[in-house]
């Protein structure tokens, strides 16, 4: 209910349209009214606010999620880096109230939250440290610790306030977006928990229904301000979150937190000209992003410098960043250290593992254009990398504040096109960190996979096509004596009955069975054509020895060998063997046998051979084997990037 009253001190017309405040700036005096079960009491005056580029305005209304909201007032103060507004709003369906605050292109909106138990103490609080919180569920993470100032407020408010007041905060990211803070204020009261999560895109919708100047006036301003130092023009192109900016003439640092530039130092360093120019815009990933910072950092590792070049883009929904690094471009963009879990050397995000890389100082050695913080030469981060090609996720440790961020390899073309830039990018020299292997192993291994089915399907059909006949199979007889070779004589061989070979010229296979124990058994053979003569000689062998050696058993070769006799004729052959067998290393040796071996033979046509067969194989294989080798060559090249 909206309450229409006197300010105690000037007697101009006050408000309180928020059923949750108790405190209104008066905007005519700016005494600090609060109101009593009673009557009104002023609290003194606060100081003026210090211009900025908000937003928004007190006054103006709108939706969160679809719910109705109200922003009632505002309170700014100073974490050491200039103004920063924090609004408080209410929800008029529900009457909950909450803080809304702008951070790096997101919105945050906050409600007091009951903890229902203590929570850790402000010096128990370190950037990246990761545990439970009292009254909310999941993990959480300290993302920034720090103190603040009050310098003002406008409109009305939850509590009081005092101009100068410090204290001391925490902010922190849980799952899925969530955000909290809390207000340990000058250490005199109980901390305060302030618990919600960051907006999506869009989902703040509020109307100009406040009073006073509206933004849209200073953005333009912004864009029409000049260089306090050497007068060239310094374009902000957003001067909604913009803290700091670099003139590109004079190389002066100059700050924009208070809405206007004003000289802060002179950065020694020499005029460059970035591959992306400040200002230029384009389309990546499928939003439109305008160039508005480029740095450039570097570190040392094993006593070598390592640079690269940093772009900082904005877009409507918040920061983006290009990196460029050797000829290698990464895609950056923010994300929540609460959706990130470490574990050791591993880190999981976004549904996807990633191994610890690269852990190094870097430092900012040239800077040009505006930015969301006050960067300027010689600035100090711990830098780390946890990649799974083309991805990457990172976090920058500096001045009490972690921030996290993930990276996707991008083409240079895409970069230049996406800019209209007509220059060439920088030479790919390397192995990008995240660069994707080119040397893939997906599509050559299927492939090959795909030709072996196809190769022993054709050699299945082929041979259900032609008939496998088995012309021969039983024992033969070994002669009594172990020798070296067959008897000159050929007394010992064998002739089988003849046989017919219906289709040719086909594969024969012979096979030799035996039981030798720790012996060989050599048959020299051939096959007689019983109409033309025709002898097709070859050579079988099966050979096996066991034993013992030093208190551990071995063994070698085996009971069974086969041949394989290319191209023969159709016709009726007889097979001729003539075997013999020999002991090792000496009869009775390991329990060498002193009986002569049996031996089995076999002969069979529609045989399939295994030179041919490995031989094909060889072939459809040769193309993953070179992917293969040059994939590694490939990651062993990534490896010598890595310095954990």
């Amino acid at each position: 209910m909206s309450r229409a009253m006197g300010c105690p001190n000037c007697g101009g017309p006050i408000e309180m349209k928020l059923g949750t405040s108790w405190v209104v700036v008066c905007p005519w005096c700016r005494h600090t009214v609060m109101r009593t079960d009673r009557d009104l009491q002023t609290l003194g005056k606060v100081a003026d606010l210090v211009p900025t580029a908000p937003a928004h305005a007190v006054g103006d209304s709108g939706t969160v999620g679809g719910h109705p909201i109200l922003v009632g007032g505002r309170v700014q103060l100073d974490h050491g880096r200039g103004p920063w507004d924090e609004w408080y709003v209410q929800h008029t369906d529900s009457g909950h109230w909450g803080w809304l605050a702008q951070a790096q292109g997101h919105w945050y909106l906050t409600y007091p939250t009951d903890p229902g138990g203590p929570l850790p103490t402000f010096e128990q609080m370190q950037p990246g440290q990761r545990g439970q919180l009292p009254g909310l569920q999941g993990e959480w993470a300290v993302d920034e610790r720090g103190e603040s100032t009050t310098v003002s407020a406008e409109g009305e408010l939850p509590f009081a306030i005092v101009s100068g007041q410090r204290g001391r905060y925490v902010d922190l990211s849980g799952p899925n977006g969530a955000f909290a803070t809390i207000d340990y204020g000058d250490g005199r009261e109980a901390p305060k928990l302030f618990a919600g999560r960051r907006l999506a895109p869009g989902e703040l919708q509020l109307q100009a229904t406040g009073s006073g100047p509206r933004p849209e006036q200073r953005l333009k301003e912004g864009q029409r301000l000049r260089c306090p130092t050497c007068g060239d023009t310094v374009p902000i192109e957003a001067p909604e979150i913009t803290e700091s900016a670099v003139c590109g003439s004079c190389n002066s640092l100059l700050d924009y937190a208070q809405g206007e530039l004003r000289f802060l130092k002179k950065i020694e360093q020499a005029r460059k000209r970035p591959y992306i120019p400040l200002g230029a815009k384009g389309r990546l990933k499928g939003e439109d992003v305008t160039c508005i910072g480029y740095m450039e950092r570097w570190t040392r590792v094993d006593g070598m410098r390592f640079t690269w070049s940093e772009y900082l883009l904005h877009t409507a929904s918040g920061y983006r960043w290009l990196m460029e690094d050797q000829g290698h471009w990464q895609w950056i963009t923010p994300i929540a250290s609460g959706d990130v879990q470490p574990f050791g050397n591993t880190l999981r995000a976004r549904g996807r593992s990633h191994v610890l890389w690269n852990r190094v100082n870097g430092y900012v050695d040239y800077v040009v254009g505006e930015f969301y913080w006050r960067v300027e030469k010689g600035e100090t981060a711990n830098l780390t990398d946890y990649i799974r090609p083309p991805h990457a996720i990172s976090s920058e440790v500096s001045s009490g504040e972690v921030v996290w961020s993930a990276s996707e390899h991008i083409d240079a073309d895409t970069v230049r096109r996406a800019f209209g830039i007509e220059a060439k990018p920088p030479r790919a020299t390397g192995v990008g960190i995240i660069q994707p292997n080119p040397y893939s192993l997906t599509f050559p291994a299927v492939c090959a996979l795909i030709a072996t089915v196809l190769l022993l399907g054709t050699m299945g059909f082929v041979k259900a096509r032609h008939r496998s006949d088995l012309l021969v199979d039983g024992p033969i007889r070994v002669p009594a004596a172990a020798s070296t070779q067959p008897d000159a004589s050929g007394s010992g061989a064998t002739v089988t009955p003849p046989f017919v070979i219906a289709e040719g010229p086909t594969l024969v296979e012979v096979e030799l069975r035996t039981n030798a124990n720790n012996q060989y058994v050599g048959v020299p053979a051939a096959l007689i054509e019983q109409n033309t003569g025709e002898v097709i000689e070859f050579y079988v062998d099966a050979e096996y020895y066991h034993g013992v050696s030093g208190g551990e058993s071995w063994r070698e070769g085996s009971h069974s060998n086969s041949v394989h006799v290319a191209r023969v004729p159709a016709g009726t052959y007889a097979l001729r063997v003539d075997p013999f067998w020999q002991t090792f290393p000496q009869p009775g040796a390991y329990g060498a046998g002193l009986a002569p071996p049996v031996a089995e033979i076999s002969v069979e046509t529609g045989a399939t051979s295994r030179a041919c067969l490995l031989l094909g194989l060889l072939f459809i294989w040769l193309p993953a084997i070179y992917f293969f080798a040059r994939h590694s060559t490939f990651e062993k090249k990534r490896a010598e990037l890595k310095t954990v």
